[in-house]
């Protein structure tokens, strides 16, 4: 499948299994799908072996990652306590918390923006960052909310731009015209 691909795009979805990462499964860690974990890791080792460009949203940056050595807060309000709520009870109406973007990364170069109000529906995030990633964004209270590598052709939000790009958020709305672009101009 991936030969025939120009940009890779995980989604969200689920919880990741914390022993992939090598943790024990705290009781306050979501319903885990192996085989989806498996699966998008396969997805994502030969995207990258092939230097396809990758984009994870929400639990595709986690997968993202976790791939490439990094752990996960398995629950935020048990591991990592703040007045921001990260899990909207309705992302597609409530642009639930601000996310700063540094000006050497890649959502401030896409954007133009340094300060985003984002759509977020996620409970688990970036404990420890993978090795040849950096942290291009942040919400008000420190949790990482975008990641890329050092190789610029994977890079990930922890936010859902896609319910936000639906509803005519240009800024949101760029971020796909640049994967797309960045696909095209990498599979030429």
């Amino acid at each position: 499948m991936v030969s025939f691909i120009d940009g890779l795009l995980l989604t969200g979805g689920g919880d990741i299994s914390p022993v992939i990462y090598g943790e024990s499964t705290l009781p306050e860690c979501g319903e885990c799908c192996r085989d989806r974990d498996d699966f998008d890791y396969a997805l994502l080792r030969l995207a990258s072996e092939r230097q396809i460009p990758v984009l994870g949203i929400c639990r595709g940056m986690q997968i993202i990652n976790t791939y490439f050595g990094g752990t996960l807060y398995q629950d935020l309000p048990a591991q990592y306590p703040s007045e921001i709520n990260h899990r909207s009870p309705d992302a597609f109406m409530i642009l639930q918390h601000n996310v700063r973007c540094l000006r050497t990364g890649k959502l401030y170069s896409v954007t133009g923006k340094e300060s985003l109000k984002v759509s977020s529906i996620h409970h688990q995030a970036v404990k420890k960052l993978a090795c040849g990633f950096k942290a291009s964004a942040f919400a008000d209270d420190g949790v990482i909310e975008s990641i890329e590598s050092d190789s610029e052709h994977i890079w990930g939000v922890q936010f859902h731009p896609e319910l936000q790009a639906v509803e005519g958020d240009e800024a949101m709305k760029k971020l796909f015209v640049y994967f797309i672009s960045q696909a095209r101009t990498l599979s030429c």
